[in-house]
């Protein structure tokens, strides 16, 4: 019969479960709980591996919490007789004595098993003893290796059984905004529309859609399915591969709720919800926010909002915040030039295509150039458009669209996707414009005002091409933008700038520190929350949860295989693992149980991989051992623990590289 360890052997396992809530509570705690998360899960595994010793009599010398010098722990001796014990270790493992340490480095832990190592055997070169690994059955050896990872995957389950027991609250499978020309976009999904499965797994939440959405490849065209109002609808979608985020897209933003006002006046704009905003439709409080943004930028002050059943909300530009400012002066221009369609869809691409460039537009026999984009979003707030005069494969023809109302427009240049524009060739915008404020500290409501017009009282005219900021040479719009926000705020800029006489002039620019407005609104994320009831159903959830979790990272490990994910821009490191732990930590104990379960599956399925120095190098051994009938020679065993150790080197230099990245401004 096996003994269970005395009470005061608990102590580690009960020091990180209550020195976390305790810790939490302290300044800087949350990042000292994110670390003991971590480190429990790291202890399960090992906790594990020395249960299963037990169950099956293979003797321990030392289970170990963090890797590096011994700070303190228990020591047992042969006489059975236990110790408290600082530094070093005091007693011989050759003489059966077990240590229960704290080690110096916390991200870690190891069970040494006696007779684990070649050569080490304590009964003299006769063979392994009765109580050492090697002496063991290989389906023995198979359990004690397989055991750190079931434990990882028993934890991840309870995890999940608790959060969902509790109810885990998480951002809704609802599409609050498709950018124009991706996948989404072409294939037809709406504002609106709630997310149900996607290439047949089911869908729960925004992360889950994200989740399954970065697995896809952009080979080809996969199902999304979709409720909009009472119907279902399957619509085939094709990512597009982002080169920057290193995976494909399709394009959806998660859906948000849009609160008017205040109090019994509040006026609400759900993730589902259709208003009128200055009679232009929108749905879901996003794409109602983004609307209002728009009217104000194009002069409508008061911006009405209305609801179908007539509900009205007026939004005025209110006076500037006292005090209040971007940190970051501003010299307010936009790119310059027709705009280019990238891509059409519905009503548009009955007329335009790819390639297209929208020279004009005919309202009322006055033809209107359209100098730039900003011009282009500006037609909803304008007469009827008779004729779009588009510039097709050089050849300039018109084209009858006849658009009434400013929905019909809207509508319209919501089927049209531009060409991002490249080029440093310029437009000055008006005095008085209106733009998002990017600050995530502003606050919600609020919007950036231009009282003036710096590149318009500097001189500036649409079709400038700027060639130098200051000293410095630019050939595109991100060079461009970038210098701007690089120079000395409130200074006087120097632009050298070409018109279309190709003749260069130096033009001195006075940026100007934008008006902050505050509207009452605020955005807030659509959330829902999951929960089950009784334990059965909680614990059955919580399986199901864990497995599909494992199916999860396999299946992300084969993507990046594959090539449809970025291998060097997905791999992150400790920093930027423990960074997230402690950003989780510092929301709720639902969230950070639900990361640490999705973390404890992680170290299952990474463990279980059939790497050297690996548990599932380890395994791969014993099961060759069991096809061949004898075990490995040890020679080779050591080259391929050569190999494992040199990938696990790489990988680990990759994802350190990756956090230090991300942590560089």
């Amino acid at each position: 019969m096996i003994r269970p360890p005395p009470r005061r052997r608990l102590a580690p396992l009960l020091s990180l479960g209550v020195g976390s809530v305790v810790l939490a509570a302290l300044p800087g705690g949350h990042l000292l709980t994110a670390i003991l998360g971590i480190s429990f899960l790291i202890f399960v595994h090992e906790w594990g591996h020395f249960i299963a010793c037990r169950l099956v009599g293979v003797r321990t010398e030392t289970f170990s919490i963090g890797f590096g010098p011994r700070l303190f722990g228990w020591e047992k001796g042969r006489d059975g007789r236990s110790r408290f014990t600082t530094g070093r270790r005091q007693l011989d493992p050759a003489d059966h004595a077990m240590d229960f340490r704290v080690a110096l480095i916390p991200l870690g832990g190891y069970v040494k098993m006696a007779g684990e190592l070649p050569g080490e055997s304590a009964s003299g070169g006769g063979g392994p003893a009765p109580d050492e690994f090697p002496a063991k059955s290989a389906s023995a050896r198979i359990f004690i290796v397989s055991a750190g990872v079931i434990m990882n995957f028993l934890t991840a389950a309870v995890f999940y059984a608790l959060v969902l027991g509790s109810g885990v609250t998480q951002a809704a499978p609802v599409v609050g905004a498709v950018m124009p020309g991706d996948g989404a976009w072409a294939a037809g999904i709406q504002p609106g529309d709630r997310l149900l499965e996607v290439d047949g797994e089911p869908i729960e939440s925004f992360r889950d859609f994200v989740m399954e959405t970065v697995l896809l490849g952009d080979s080809e065209a996969h199902p999304i399915v979709v409720q909009r109002g009472g119907e279902r609808l399957r619509v085939p979608v094709r990512p597009v591969y982002n080169e920057a985020l290193g995976f494909s897209v399709v394009g959806i933003q998660s859906a948000a709720r849009l609160v008017l006002g205040t109090g019994a006046e509040a006026f609400e704009v759900g993730p589902t919800d259709a208003v009128t905003v200055a009679g232009i439709p929108a749905v879901g409080g996003s794409l109602a926010w983004r609307r209002i943004v728009e009217a104000f930028a194009h002069g409508v002050d008061p911006v009405p909002v209305v609801a179908p059943d007539g509900r009205r909300f007026e939004l005025a530009l209110p006076a500037p915040a006292e005090g209040a400012g971007p940190a970051r002066t501003m010299i307010g221009i936009a790119p310059y030039g027709p705009p280019e369609v990238r891509a059409s869809r519905g009503r548009a691409a009955e007329v335009l295509a790819g390639g297209d460039r929208i020279l004009a537009v005919e309202s009322a026999g006055e033809r209107r150039a359209l100098a730039s984009q900003p011009d282009w979003a500006a037609l909803p707030y304008g007469p009827p458009i008779d004729a779009l005069i588009v510039l097709k494969a050089d050849r300039e023809v018109r084209l009858e669209v006849p658009l009434a109302t400013a929905a019909e427009i809207a509508t319209f240049l919501d089927d049209v996707a531009l060409v991002t524009p490249r080029a440093t060739r310029l437009v000055p915008l008006r005095a008085g414009h209106v733009t998002e404020d990017p600050d995530p500290e502003a606050g919600p409501g609020a919007v950036l005002r231009y009282a003036t017009s710096p590149a318009l009282e500097a001189g500036l005219k649409p079709g400038d091409r700027v060639v130098r900021v200051g000293a410095t040479g630019v050939n595109d719009w991100a060079g461009l933008q970038r210098e701007i926000l690089a120079a000395p705020a409130g200074e006087p800029l120097v632009l050298s700038v070409r018109d279309d006489t190709d003749l260069e002039r130096q033009v001195t620019v006075r940026p100007a520190r934008l008006e902050r407005h505050r509207l009452p609104a605020e955005l807030r994320p659509a959330l829902e929350t999951h929960a089950v009831d009784g334990v059965l159903a909680a614990a059955g959830a919580g399986v199901g949860r864990a497995v599909y979790q494992v199916r999860h990272v396999f299946r992300t490990i084969g993507a990046l295989f594959a090539g449809d994910i970025n291998f060097n821009k997905s791999i992150a490191g400790p920093i930027t693992l423990v960074t997230e732990t402690k950003r989780q930590a510092e929301g709720s104990w639902v969230d950070l149980l639900n990361f640490l379960a999705y973390i404890s599956v992680m170290l299952a399925v990474l463990n279980i991989l059939p790497i050297p120095v690996l548990d599932g190098g380890h395994l791969l051994f014993i099961l060759i051992e069991k096809l061949k009938g004898r075990p490995l020679k040890e020679e080779t065993i050591y080259t391929f623990q050569k190999v494992g150790l040199l990938l696990l080197l790489v990988l680990m230099f990759f994802a350190f590289k990756n956090d230090i990245t991300r942590l560089l401004p």
